[in-house]
């Protein structure tokens, strides 16, 4: 269909093609003037310009730029259709009051968008635009009732928003988005109500983050084109060209009459968000992509740890076995180490009850009117005696320290008095072989401590007499010297040097082993049993010390151990002395045992009485009870002997008794459990134990029994005679220990 005007030209030039109007050819002319216009019908690109109205201040829908240039989505809708049609379109600007009265005096062909409430012509909806609520703070929108402060909105949408807001809060008109949306984000508005074309642009030039929509549309605006009844074909044709090509893209759309004053960008954060979210499907997939190259690893891994597990299953049968084989093997030597030391304590001590005999009989004989060869062989039986009582003692002590029952007994005593009597011990040996014997204490370790006098002692003695026994000529010094002192604790190091024959380093390294001497020409003069050293070693770990030595063959040797010790108080300084020159002190046990500093159960009170010299010796074996009877008799004592606990049990039922010897171990009844039985009937004679295992826990039961004191076997004539004045003497012995 064409245009009225368009058709008066055509039939005017149908008139003059055919002058006269003759009647003849009026069918001629009426078929020629349908046919022209059928053609422009088809062709309608022939025909002149059309003018279109448009708003001049429709955001983004349609406007004209500064520069006077119309634009805007609806007019690049129109100039599609133009193109494709052939118009030549001319837009014109107008208001929405003009924009009836100028169509309706045919100013204008078609509106582009006729005003909601136009009532004259004709209008087709074409396109629709739905309007949200933004926000720039404040909670997500989801209803208009939740619209807080003034609403902004554009002039060009006042005319069909005005009616729907004007209850919803105060209006505030703007000329263009970007003035409005300048006012939401400094606070001039709380919300504004806009189409999805400038809901778009609002998301791409602000930050995204910072605004909040309704996800829902509170009003869709129809857009309508509007023309007179002689122009309605154009509209039809434009609505139908719209439906069968659409535009390909709206973003190319939008992108081309987007203002460039608006300056549109993507917002940062939204790319950040679409680069976080592409990271995370990368992560994603990349994992997915591992867990299934995992599950197939794990799959190949689960079938060699099943082959791998059916082997460990026979290894682990195999271990089993191992195992019970070992623990086995383990408490068969924990039972013969046990074994061996219970073997060794009592071998040891059988053999000290037979050496009792030996020594104190050849102590009675030398007591005696004999000759000078007599008493020449006398010696040779007591040196050879104590030399084995030394070897005996040994094992004796080296099993307890094996099985850990050697343990500490501490008491207070002056170090250096005690390292100047121990080295005196020896100083008939020395002289017997030409050597010198000096003993130097340092000024600075002149103190009273708190130790295990003879344990000290007994570490001194194998150092030295070991010095000696392979020092041939030359000299032996003793130094006793402070190291450290760390507030009460003193940290001593006795040393022993020698001018001897030394050693090699291969007998450095194992001099301090068990049953392990030196291996020259000169150790043949002196074996042993090659535990002394080892045992030195044992106590001054007990002691928290080391000891070492330094030797070369030819040069000597020095001995050093350290041990620490409690300081109580300090001593005056003595000078360096010579062995020599010092008086000995009474002659040592020979055993190398505790003996008992206390009493815990004191000895009675009063004058001698007849009674009271008269004794009890109670012991098993009979050289034990004879030896011990002749020396009390040898002081005009009377003496009663009993072999067994039932027997000293009926003599003291009978009898009183200034003293009781009782030995220790017996068969059958044992003394501590006859001495338990003598205090429940009530005797209060002192009971002096006799026994050959000094240590502290024997010690400890005898007391708990009842006993009062103890004397170490083998013992010599003054160790007895000693006890007998401090307990058949009590006011004379009273201070006495023994």
């Amino acid at each position: 269909m064409v245009s009225s005007t368009a058709g008066n030209r055509l039939r005017r030039r149908a008139s003059r093609s055919f002058p006269g109007g003759d009647p003849m050819h009026q069918p001629l002319k009426l078929l020629l003037t349908t046919l022209c216009l059928w053609l422009l019908t088809l062709h309608p690109g022939h025909a002149d310009s059309l003018k279109i109205g448009i708003r001049s201040d429709a955001q983004l829908l349609e406007y004209v730029t500064a520069d006077g240039t119309p634009s805007g989505e609806l007019v690049e809708h129109w100039k599609q259709w133009g193109n494709v049609r052939g118009y030549t379109l001319e837009f014109i600007a107008i208001g929405d009051a003009k924009a009836e009265q100028l169509l309706n005096d045919r100013v204008l062909d078609i509106l582009a968008n006729a005003p909601p409430k136009m009532q004259t012509g004709y209008s087709q909806v074409y396109d629709k635009h739905a309007y949200y609520f933004i926000t720039r703070t404040g909670n997500y929108l989801t209803r208009l009732n939740e619209l807080p402060l003034a609403i902004g909105i554009l002039a060009s949408d006042a005319p069909f928003l005005t009616d729907i807001l004007v209850e919803r809060g105060p209006l505030v008109s703007f000329r263009n988005y970007h003035e409005m949306l300048s006012a939401l984000q400094q606070g001039k508005i709380g919300i504004i109500a806009a189409n999805d074309i400038a809901l778009n642009m609002a998301i791409t030039t602000t930050d995204l983050l910072k605004l909040h929509y309704a996800d829902e549309p509170f009003y869709i605006h129809p857009v309508r084109a509007a023309a007179l009844p002689h122009n309605q074909h154009l509209l039809r044709d434009f609505t139908n060209l719209l439906e069968r090509h659409p535009p390909a893209q709206s973003s190319s759309f939008t992108s081309r009459w987007h203002p460039s004053a608006l300056g549109f960008r993507l917002p940062w954060t939204l790319i950040g968000a679409a680069a976080t979210i592409l990271c995370i499907l990368s992560l994603m997939i990349f994992f997915w992509l591992m867990n299934k190259r995992l599950e197939q690893q794990v799959k190949a891994q689960t079938d060699e740890i099943a082959q791998q597990k059916q082997e460990l299953e026979i290894d682990i049968e195999r271990r089993k076995t191992l195992e019970v084989e070992l623990k086995w093997a383990k408490a068969m030597a924990e039972a013969a180490a046990d074994e061996k030391s219970r073997f060794l304590a009592t071998m040891t001590h059988e053999l000290r009850t037979p050496l009792i005999g030996v020594l104190g009989m050849n102590e009675q004989m030398q007591q005696t009117p004999i000759t000078d060869h007599q008493r020449s062989l006398l010696n040779i039986i007591q040196d050879s005696g104590e030399t084995l009582l030394s070897l005996v003692n040994d094992l004796l002590d080296f099993s307890k320290i094996e099985t850990g029952k050697l343990s500490l007994r501490l008491e207070h005593l002056n170090l250096p008095e005690l390292v100047t009597k121990t080295t005196t011990l020896l100083r008939g040996q020395a002289e017997d072989k030409g050597l010198e014997l000096h003993c130097s204490i340092a000024p600075e370790a002149s103190w009273n401590v708190e130790a295990d006098a003879l344990r000290l002692q007994q570490i001194l003695l194998n150092l030295l007499s070991n010095a000696i026994k392979f020092t041939p000529t030359g000299r032996v010094s003793v130094r006793l010297k402070l190291v450290e002192r760390q507030q009460q604790l003193g940290i001593f190091a006795l040393e022993v040097e020698d001018s001897g024959i030394g050693m090699h380093s291969e007998e450095r390294e194992t001099i301090f082993s068990p049953f392990v001497q030196a291996d020259n020409a000169h150790s043949v003069i002196a074996r042993g049993t090659g535990l002394g050293l080892a045992i030195v070693e044992q106590l001054i770990e007990m002691m928290s010390g080391t000891v070492t030595v330094d030797s070369q063959p030819g040069q000597g040797s020095l001995f050093r151990a350290t041990f620490n010790v409690q300081l109580l108080d300090r001593l005056a300084p003595e000078p360096a002395k010579v062995a020599s020159d010092v008086k000995p002190p009474p002659p040592p046990t020979g055993t190398g045992e505790v003996k008992i500093n206390e009493t815990r159960n004191p000895p009675p009170s009063g004058t001698l009485n007849p009674a009271a010299r008269r004794l009890l010796v109670v012991d098993d074996y009979p050289a034990t009870r004879e030896l011990v009877k002749q020396s009390l008799i040898s002081q005009d004592l009377m003496v009663d002997e009993a072999d067994s606990g039932a027997v000293a049990l009926t003599l003291c039922e009978t009898n009183s008794y200034g003293l009781i010897l009782m030995d220790c171990s017996m068969p059958k009844m044992d003394g501590l459990e006859t001495t338990r039985r003598l205090r429940e009937r009530s005797c209060n004679a002192p009971i002096v134990a006799l026994t050959a295992h000094s240590d502290t826990e024997t010690i400890n039961a005898c007391l708990d029994a009842g006993m009062n004191d103890s004397l170490p076997k083998p013992f010599r004539q003054k160790q007895l005679f000693a006890l007998l004045e401090k307990w058949l003497n009590p006011e004379e012995g009273e201070d006495g220990n023994v």
